[in-house]
């Protein structure tokens, strides 16, 4: 397990300047003066597109990225329609602000970033020590490090005082409030404490002890004021996406993410707290996301730590049959809001994904929404304006079955990439480490540790996040789970029972596993599962639970219950 310690590898870039080299300081950046750089970086953005292969360089120091209302309501910086683009850092820091993304990819070929650091100013969250509670209002003693920003705060939780890891369900004194259109703001009402107000009606209200509608005096708490806002890193409809000695100290939403593209590396990166700080989180939701990625994704070296989500997500989506035109046509829909609106008749939405002619579609079965009952080809694809929803009409190259009809689910099994996740670190995150839905998956020489959720969840939903697709051809091996809720799950859906035998060909072999829970290992809906040769420590009840599942074997395990 050496090779989970991550090595800093500064960027080593000549001094003389190649002829499709772009210097963000040639164009009026001018480093760690805490003037807004972002005019001169997209003024650098635009003279690189004189070039077919252009490396924009950031030089050492620390770059502020302003937001303006005028800018593109994606991101400070859009780089968008580059047949392939490098950025560098040598040294260099940036420095988002706002919630819109800070670079977005859109529409490029190749795209290489390369030796960057990313920060946020201000921090999209602050952290304290509780001093006043009322069921109205709390006031919070500010933390070192921790802005005093008199904003609406969307998200209160409890963390750990001591290392300061939001707790768990389970642990006494949890406390998680969501109320994310609340405008009322926080007011300062010292020099560094603030008085945070409660929507009546919030969307979500967790504690323990139950019923507590804030928490309590001498509680430590984070006051996330953005949540999900653009990220760092997101990339949308381009080739090769690679990410190498890159790291993110704080970022509303999420650190590397990456939707509709061809293939994606991350390599030797960072999601972390900023060293030398006592700062509480990294990014506020997931450290990476790969959606409907279509060949292979691979995370290599990287560590994820202190993020508000999960360490990394998977997966393809879930569109739905909204009608059958003739024996080979239907037209698809999705849905809306997945989080807030999940589970209404009407909440109809534009599908998922692309649909190029040629994908192979999965429609599922009418007995277990999560199995495949039926497949075929796209022939032909043409959008269809249905009450202002670009509904999708696709020819299949064969004749439905049965099975098909208004509201069965949908997904397109290209857009699944191959999986590879090598030496990585996922450690004190609030959601799960890896969320595994797609095919032909290695996880391997990994650390899992302190997680609220599983360390590995294989997982599809049809109902609530709408993330498909059933996942086969997976081995996890020679990795260590240490405190996390499981070590290794696998469901399908969210709604009991589960589907029967929805996952294909699990292996876990060779893992240890040490106080992850009375039952590490649960594994539902799975054919053809294998769990050999692992070490568990500390396991009270039974070490493996299973439901659903067939052709199993489970040999050479060394099981050491706790007393």
């Amino acid at each position: 397990m050496a090779a989970l310690t991550f090595v800093a590898v500064s960027s080593a870039f000549s001094s003389a300047r190649e002829g499709n080299m772009i210097v963000v300081t040639d164009y009026g950046a001018v480093a760690s003066d805490g003037v807004d750089d972002g005019p001169a970086v997209r003024a650098a953005l635009e003279a690189a597109r004189k070039y077919d292969d252009p490396v924009i360089v950031f030089p050492p120091g620390r770059y502020l990225i302003l937001d303006h209302k005028e800018l593109d309501p994606r991101a400070l910086l859009l780089v968008e329609d580059y047949p392939k683009i490098t950025l560098r850092g040598e040294g260099a820091e940036i420095a988002g602000n706002g919630v819109r993304a800070l670079f977005y990819f859109s529409r490029c070929g190749d795209v290489l970033v390369d030796g960057l650091t990313v920060d946020w100013d201000p921090l999209p969250y602050t952290g304290g020590v509780v001093v006043a509670s009322t069921e109205a209002y709390i006031d919070l003693e500010i933390s070192p490090d921790h802005p005093v920003l008199e904003k609406p705060v969307e998200v209160l939780a409890a963390v750990d005082p001591e290392t300061k890891v939001q707790l768990r369900t389970s642990r006494q004194g949890y406390f998680r409030l969501h109320q994310k259109d609340f405008k009322r703001p926080a007011e300062k009402i010292g020099e560094r404490t603030l008085r945070i107000y409660r929507s009546d009606e919030p969307q979500y209200l967790g504690s323990l002890p139950k019923g507590l509608a804030m928490p309590q005096v001498g509680a430590y708490i984070m006051a996330v004021y953005h949540q999900r806002g653009g990220g760092a890193f997101p990339s949308r409809h381009c080739g090769r996406v690679e990410y190498k000695n890159t790291s993110v100290y704080a970022v509303p939403g999420m650190g590397f993410a990456m939707r509709e593209c061809e293939s994606g590396l991350i390599e030797n990166c960072r999601v972390t707290r900023k060293p030398g700080t006592e700062r509480w989180m990294s990014s506020t939701v997931d450290s990476s996301h790969f959606n409907m990625v279509r060949d292979s994704v691979e995370m290599i070296g990287c560590v994820f730590e202190y993020h508000g989500d999960d360490g990394s997500n998977i997966h393809g989506m879930y569109s739905m049959v909204h009608a059958v035109e003739g024996e080979n046509v239907v037209v698809l829909r999705g849905w809306g809001n997945p989080f807030w609106n999940h589970g209404s008749e009407n909440d109809m939405g534009n599908p998922n994904g692309e649909f190029p002619v040629g994908d192979t579609l999965e429609f599922s079965s009418k007995e277990y929404r999560h199995k495949t009952g039926f497949e075929a080809k796209i022939i032909a694809v043409e959008t269809v304006d249905t009450d202002g929803f670009q509904l999708k009409r696709i020819t299949l190259d064969r004749p439905l079955s049965s099975e098909v009809g208004p509201r069965t689910f949908v997904t397109n099994a290209n857009e699944v990439a191959s999986f590879l996740m090598r030496d990585c670190v996922v450690r004190g995150n609030r959601g799960q480490g890896t969320r595994i839905k797609t095919r032909n998956a290695l996880i391997e020489n990994c650390l899992f540790e302190d997680i609220h959720g599983n360390g590995i969840w294989i997982f599809c939903d049809a109902d609530y996040g709408r993330e498909s697709i059933a996942s086969s051809h997976v081995v996890i091996r020679d990795n260590v789970f240490r405190h996390a809720a499981r070590a290794v799950r696998s469901d399908a859906g969210r709604k009991p029972p589960n589907d029967p035998e929805v996952h294909e060909d699990i292996r876990i072999e060779n893992n240890l596993i040490e106080y992850c829970g009375p039952t590490p290992i649960k594994m539902d809906s799975v054919k053809g599962l294998v769990i050999t040769g692992n070490t568990i420590l500390g396991s009270s009840a039974e070490p493996f639970l299973l439901s659903g599942c067939t052709q199993v074997e489970i040999n050479d395990n060394d099981i050491q219950v706790r007393k």
